[in-house]
């Protein structure tokens, strides 16, 4: 904001898109919801597109939970409900039609207590501490029961109706007691400042992920390194830690993604920035993580990977998001290409694929959410031989044009308009060589141009 009097009154300069984005969920309306949790602004939901010319306004989106954002996950069975997290997996479920909110984090049958304190305050009189949760902590609804909902904190838990009651799978932890941990040489103790101000809870849950081929296959992560596996939906449990070739330990589990497309293939990245060790550590294993091999072939060093998705379509094609932009990979990791077009460079924290629109959503920190309208061009990239000097991706079959009108008078330029998906066709066309000309010729489908 801006003050011209010594902050009695303020003028907010509303044209910024500079919004911080953890993670992104997608719904089927039409046009399709996202959702997202903002750092230090709540969590909040907008649409992909507007039926003004306007374009996408900040008066479409609306608020969904407080704190800091996290995760959003639709239940897209109806749309209407959403799950909203905020720090150490302050878990809410909201009712989008009647903006109902039901708190559902676990919570010990005694009741929680927040902790105040880093350095032994006293118990409570009433209830426990509550269970401590990574500030990122992660969520999931089963792609396999909607009903069935994964959380992880200090200990990993397994909702079947939707939050109402939980199941606690274990602690997946080393159990270290941070107070044994030297901070820059020093053992901490009482008089040492902010203490804990950085992670207030350690050690924790901080990746998780099911597969959407077999709901008995479960992966978890946690951010003191370790990493294991179900293959019974979480009656016994595998420590695979060890099985990842040169990886230091205690390495921060930051993602983990299950194939959609190859039953026992996993994806999993590690982030050591926090100690100083900002090398790219992402592997795949295709045997339910028991052998390992490094997937960073020629991404480019230091990078720090944050996500990868598989493409919906085409098991070669990898979105990986990072501190430093969007790579993709159309050979299946053997090659990471940076994907900029006209977006700026910035990290992805989080990406999704929308299944019915075919639209790539980014998730990013500092500039808001981005969305590729159509990422069948890519597939067919992907699938086509580069070599060509010029490629014409295919078009969508049934293609729909909106007469948009206009919403507001002229507002001038101090608020922000989110653009439209393109009203029509869109041609897309990949030159293996800058400067190539090539003519693009539309014919009717009687004959004639």
């Amino acid at each position: 904001g801006i003050s011209y009097d010594r902050g009695v009154h303020w003028l907010y300069q509303r044209a910024l898109p500079v919004g911080q984005f953890y993670h992104i969920g997608l719904d089927n309306s039409v046009p399709f919801r996202v959702c997202g949790g903002m750092q230090d602004n709540s969590n909040w939901c907008g649409p992909s597109a507007t039926w003004w010319s306007d374009g996408i306004l900040n008066e479409d989106w609306f608020l969904v939970g407080g704190g800091d954002g996290f995760v959003t996950v639709f239940d897209t069975t109806n749309n209407r409900t959403l799950y909203s997290s905020s720090q150490y997996l302050g878990l809410t479920r909201v009712d989008l039609t009647t903006m109902e909110r039901r708190a559902i984090r676990p919570m010990w049958p005694e009741g929680d207590v927040y902790k105040r304190g880093n350095w032994g305050p006293p118990a409570p009189l009433v209830g426990r501490f509550q269970e401590g949760a990574n500030w990122n902590a992660p969520f999931a609804v089963s792609s396999h029961d909607t009903k069935t909902l994964y959380g992880g904190m200090r200990n990993l838990y397994r909702s079947r109706d939707r939050g109402e009651t939980w199941t606690r799978l274990g602690d997946f932890t080393s159990g270290v007691n941070r107070r044994t941990l030297a901070i820059m040489g020093q053992l901490p103790d009482s008089n040492t400042l902010s203490l804990d101000d950085g992670i207030s809870f350690y050690p924790t849950t901080s990746a998780f992920s099911e597969s959407p081929l077999d709901r008995r296959v479960l992966y978890v992560g946690t951010d003191d390194g370790r990493l294991h596996v179900s293959r019974d939906e979480g009656a016994t449990w595998t420590d695979i830690t060890a099985n990842l070739p040169g990886l230091p330990a205690a390495t921060w589990v930051r993602h983990i993604e299950a194939s959609r497309h190859a039953l026992g293939t996993v994806y999993a990245l590690f982030d050591g920035h926090q100690n100083g060790d900002f090398r790219n550590w992402l592997f795949r294993s295709t045997d339910f993580g028991q052998t390992w091999t490094s997937i960073v072939a020629d991404l480019p060093d230091a990078r720090v990977p944050h996500v990868l998705r598989e493409d919906l379509v085409d098991a070669n094609l990898l979105y990986l998001g990072t501190e430093f932009g969007l790579f993709l990979s159309m050979d299946g990791a053997a090659h990471w290409i940076p994907f900029r077009a006209n977006l700026p460079m910035v990290p992805i924290n989080d990406i999704a694929l929308h299944p019915r629109d075919n639209a790539l959503v980014l998730g990013t920190h500092g500039r808001g959410i981005w969305i590729l309208d159509d990422v069948r061009p890519l597939r067919h990239m992907a699938a086509a031989a580069l070599s060509a000097p010029v490629t014409l991706a295919g078009s969508p079959h049934v293609v729909y044009q909106r007469r948009l009108a206009p919403r507001l008078a002229h507002n001038g330029d101090m608020m922000f308009r989110g653009e439209n998906p393109a009203n029509g066709i869109t041609f897309t066309v990949w030159a293996r060589d800058s400067g190539t000309a090539a003519a693009l010729v539309v014919t009717r489908a009687g004959g004639g141009a």
